[in-house]
């Protein structure tokens, strides 16, 4: 794919390069195997790539030195996620203007004490699969998805106690679902 992109004056983009960016592992032969042969590639060609990684801590030293350049963002502000919530709920389609309206209040008011702040430190995917996790259980039940549906039915903290469960027993960033 490389030499494609090389070839054809092409930008490879390589999402969720995580595995790539925490280098080699000796303890992890098959792990060890891709990562030095993806190094080997990376060193050999021309092409224009482009890495998205969420575990930027994790650089590692030899994969830094075959990069051009690395930007880390910064984590996204309550504000706005607050706007990618809303773009969700918006997206969802099957709202009305009033119900979507009640959402955005509970939104602006009541997310960011509920749990402790804890729905302050989402990012966009989970922030997308909460709403549809509550729009699917607002569906299930024959309702619309209102702030009920969040605070009775809770699809966020669902979600956090699985992450969080995930943490606790994988120590590599990379089984992390």
């Amino acid at each position: 794919m490389l030499l494609r992109a090389t070839n054809w004056k092409a930008l490879l983009y390589l999402d969720e390069a995580d595995l790539f960016i925490a280098g080699c592992n000796p303890n992890d032969l098959r792990r060890y195997a891709l990562v030095s042969t993806f190094f080997h590639h990376l060193d050999d060609t021309e092409a224009f790539l482009l890495m998205t990684a969420s575990w930027f801590e994790k650089l590692d030293p030899d994969i830094e030195s075959r990069l051009s350049m690395t930007i880390a963002l910064p984590a996204i502000n309550f504000d706005s996620q607050k706007r990618i919530w809303k773009t969700w709920i918006r997206r969802l389609g099957n709202l009305t203007e009033q119900e979507e309206l009640a959402l955005h209040a509970y939104l602006d008011i009541w997310l960011e004490k509920a749990q402790e702040g804890q729905y302050t430190k989402m990012n966009g995917r989970q922030i997308r699969n909460c709403v549809a996790a509550a729009s699917a259980l607002a569906l299930q039940e024959n309702s619309t998805l209102t702030e009920w549906t969040f605070l009775t039915r809770k699809p966020c903290p669902i979600a956090a106690m699985f992450l969080s469960y995930m943490k606790s027993h994988f120590s590599t960033s990379y089984a992390i679902a």
